[in-house]
């Protein structure tokens, strides 16, 4: 089962920090993104980059594209000098060559990857495995996005076009057990009180433009936790509300989980290469980032006594079975 993935945390922030009236104005662009993403799961025996699956849609790298905002018409991108995407024949991505998909909240387009290695075959489609590496389809470098008008570049990559990745995040839980059979998921007692913590961000906030990482967690479809923290205030933005840790740490406390659900934890760690405001869109802030996701399963499961007074109604079953098979 493929955890939820949330929202990118600096949008949660700017939409909060900018109010509900954003999204009331006519054609605004309020968000842009250009990320590089590297997934990791969590299990008994630590943190582990994820296992390419197509049927599962368990990718480890990923490319996306992000143009937030308000009736926005169309949003388009164009990848770096050398980059098969660029390279190759348009007609081959379907005729939807440099072109985003319409969302509920503006344009986005994901590219999922089995493997990061940098060869120049292949091409990809827009969805599913592509038989080229993340780095041969999408060089790092100058990203050119354009929407209402307005061409953002922003340059995805550190010193010579560099990997900015922050290191997997390596979360821990102060309570639970992990399944034995190595699948990203935690036993929890709900009678017991659970404290998540991302680890520590290495290196936060060094030789990028800023540093951040965000602790989510889903429950039955809807977002439960949403916590954000950045190594210094972006722009002057103010956008983590005064959070400047390393680290998050959120605790659940003792029968407030519910018991036979499932919740989707997913920790991201992320380094931007460049950010800006773009005078031509209102000030909306564009970014070039790096992430680093590590996800897993907390499988919310009954108290002990629980589980004794079900084996109690079982077994009592089994009796009367047993007694009306002798009538």
């Amino acid at each position: 089962m493929k955890p939820h993935t949330p929202t990118s945390p600096l949008m949660v922030a700017i939409l909060i920090a900018m109010g509900a009236a954003a999204h009331l104005s006519a054609q605004t662009v309020e968000f842009i993104s250009v990320e590089k993403i590297s997934n990791y799961i969590r299990n008994k025996d630590g943190v582990f980059l994820r296992v390419f699956d197509a049927p599962t849609q368990s990718f480890p790298y990923q490319f996306r594209i992000d143009v937030e905002g308000s009736d926005i018409p169309l949003a388009t991108f164009l990848a770096p000098a050398g980059s098969s995407y660029e390279l190759a024949d348009p007609p081959a991505d379907g005729g939807n060559h440099g072109l985003l998909f319409a969302g509920d909240d503006g344009w986005s387009r994901t590219f999922s990857f089995g493997s990061k290695g940098p060869t120049l075959s292949g091409y990809p489609g827009g969805t599913g495995p592509h038989p080229a590496g993340l780095d041969g389809v999408f060089h790092n470098g100058e990203y050119v996005v354009s929407a209402l008008g307005e061409d953002v570049t922003l340059q995805l990559g550190g010193d010579a076009d560099a990997d900015a990745y922050p290191g997997a995040p390596n979360p821990t839980v102060s309570a639970g057990t992990w399944d034995a059979g190595g699948i990203i998921k935690l036993y929890h007692n709900v009678n017991n009180p659970l404290t998540i913590n991302t680890g520590t961000f290495a290196n936060f906030g060094t030789d990028v433009v800023v540093s951040g990482l965000n602790l989510f967690v889903d429950h039955n479809g809807s977002e439960l936790i949403n916590l954000f923290s950045l190594s210094s205030d972006l722009l002057g933005l103010g956008l983590s509300n005064g959070t400047f840790t390393d680290f998050l740490e959120y605790t659940f406390a003792a029968n407030t989980m519910v018991s036979g659900t499932d919740y989707y934890v997913s920790i991201e760690f992320f380094n931007l290469t460049d950010a800006q405001q773009v005078a031509g869109l209102d000030g909306a802030l564009a970014v070039a980032m790096f992430t680093t996701r590590t996800q897993f399963i907390i499988s919310a499961v009954p108290e002990p006594s629980t589980y004794a007074a079900i084996a109690g109604a079982l077994a009592l079953v089994g009796v009367m079975v047993v007694r009306r098979r002798r009538i």
